[in-house]
């Protein structure tokens, strides 16, 4: 057996395991779209305003009426929080991931991802929390 042989076959019996670095907790996710590891909850960022969409739909639905779904909640940077009433949704699975205890801030709106559920303010502390099972705001 020659040399070359030798390392070729050291070469191909060697598994390679790669690390990559990941994201921390603490770090802030900075993109305009995420979504919730469950897959359930999705966010947009559009014209100052955050839209939060829940796939299995709120619970319980708001007293109000609306004439297509309720799709989720939102907030605006300066607002308070409301329910959505709609017949889109902003949910993209292709979104970024908002790990379970990752934050995610832009434009005066701050949320954190909990297993719980997601919880959202604005700088005046106006906000809510969603999730599954319940939902919120504040």
């Amino acid at each position: 057996m020659n040399l070359s042989r030798r390392v070729l076959a050291v070469i191909v019996g060697v598994t390679m395991v790669v690390t990559l670095p990941a994201a921390s907790a603490s770090a802030a996710l900075r993109t305009k779209k995420f979504k919730m590891p469950s897959g359930n909850i999705g966010c947009l960022l559009a014209r100052g305003t955050l839209r939060c969409d829940i796939l299995s739909g709120l619970e319980p639905e708001p007293k109000r009426d609306c004439e297509l779904d309720w799709t989720g909640l939102a907030v605006a940077a300066d607002g308070k929080a409301r329910p959505v009433c709609a017949g889109d949704t902003v949910m993209d699975r292709d979104a970024r991931t908002l790990e379970y205890g990752a934050k995610w801030k832009r434009k005066g709106i701050v949320c954190r991802s909990r297993r719980s559920g997601l919880r959202c303010h604005n700088r005046k502390n106006n906000g809510f929390f969603l999730s599954r099972d319940s939902w919120d705001t504040f």
